[in-house]
This record gives structure tokens, C-alpha cells and sequence, in this order.
């Protein structure tokens, strides 16, 4: 028997970073539709934003700068290539 659903989806909705390990692998799952795929990455894409907003008034970063930034970009270029339809490019993360 196939395994269809491998998330609990309002979990991944919710708390996208505890359930995903990159914004790359929401794209490839089966267990949500195109818009919760877009909408689990926009709530991503907020976490991340807060953070890197709260360094930049002071609060300690514990040096994740760089990669909250990182992350940032790949979730962009996911968010891209579900919209355009295309699968997003290993070397764009």
C-alpha cells in the first residue's frame, strides 16, 4: 500500500521549519495541495523575516544571519517555481 500521507498538514502549515528540513522538499509534497504548499511557505518566509527584523533591532542573533538570509532566498525561489510550475534548480537554492 502507497504512502500518501507522510506530514500531518496543519502541523506543516503551522511550524513549517519543524517538519520540513528545506523550503525545496514542501514542493515536492504530495500531502498538500499547490495554494498550502505557497501558504506553508509564506508562513516560512514570515518566521524568517521576524527574526532577521528582530536582529536588526538589537536582539542576539546567535549568528544565524547568514543563514536565516540563505533560507530567505531559497524560500523565494521555491515560491517561484510553484508558481511558474516548474520544479525549482538545485543550483538557485
Amino acid at each position: 500500500m502507497s504512502e500518501i500521507m507522510r506530514i500531518a498538514p496543519e502541523r506543516a502549515r503551522q511550524d513549517p521549519e519543524a517538519v520540513f528540513k528545506r523550503p525545496a522538499d514542501i514542493e515536492k509534497e504530495v500531502g498538500l495541495t499547490r495554494g498550502q504548499k505557497i501558504a506553508t511557505l509564506r508562513r516560512w518566509e514570515a518566521d524568517v523575516t521576524r527574526r532577521l527584523e528582530s536582529t536588526d533591532e538589537g536582539m542576539p542573533s546567535n549568528n544565524e544571519n547568514s543563514n536565516d538570509a540563505a533560507l530567505l532566498k531559497e524560500i523565494k525561489v521555491v515560491i517561484e517555481a510553484i508558481n511558474a510550475g516548474e520544479e525549482p534548480r538545485p543550483d538557485a537554492q
